[in-house]
């Protein structure tokens, strides 16, 4: 069992509390042998990101979790996401995959890179956005478009239906997930 900061038992103690799909992420990470750690919401700089993920052979992996339902969210045709509020109006939100990418980058600059390493992330810090509550053709529909650019582009997109054979695949070896892992490029 992978090693949690803080425990699955004391999620409940965090500054700002796991949500229902956050906690289901937490739980599927927590199945990763005892060579992980994972870091749950950690300040990084000013961003609190959801999970990171670290192995010393295997590299990092950022995961970020959005419990969206495909009722209440929808693509546009630009490339961003809308959601539904309370009173029934659809708004613009920040894109999850644009999200992901800015964790990737501070973790990169923050924890990984040497002077005179590239400026952008290499192989071994990866990213990926989950929704345990869709799909994984639903959180593709959601999430993939050719507008997105940048590090955005490089993040994977997971939808709740592969979640936990994807983590094994993760457990067993990092060339294994690069060659099934699911990333949108259009």
């Amino acid at each position: 069992m992978a090693v949690l900061h803080p425990s699955l038992e004391e999620l409940d103690r965090l500054a700002r509390p796991l949500d229902a799909s956050a906690r289901e992420v937490a739980r599927a990470l927590a199945r990763l042998d005892e060579s992980w750690t994972i870091y749950v919401r950690p300040s990084i700089g000013l961003d609190v990101l959801d999970f990171v993920a670290v192995h010393d052979r295997f590299g990092v992996c950022i995961v970020d979790v959005v419990g969206w339902s495909a009722s209440t969210s929808r693509p546009t045709e630009d490339g961003g996401i809308e959601r539904v509020s309370a009173d029934g109006r659809w708004t613009r939100v920040p894109h999850p995959r644009a999200i992901a990418g800015h964790h990737r980058m501070v973790v990169y600059d923050q924890h990984i890179a040497l002077p005179g390493d590239p400026i952008e992330p290499t192989p071994d810090v990866r990213a990926v956005v989950v929704a345990p509550d869709l799909t994984d053709r639903q959180a593709f529909c959601l999430l993939a478009h050719p507008a997105l650019d940048g590090p955005a582009r490089s993040v994977a997109v997971w939808g709740g239906d592969g979640l936990h054979q994807r983590l094994d695949v993760l457990a067993v070896s990092y060339t294994h997930l690069r060659a099934h892992e699911t990333y949108i490029t259009i």
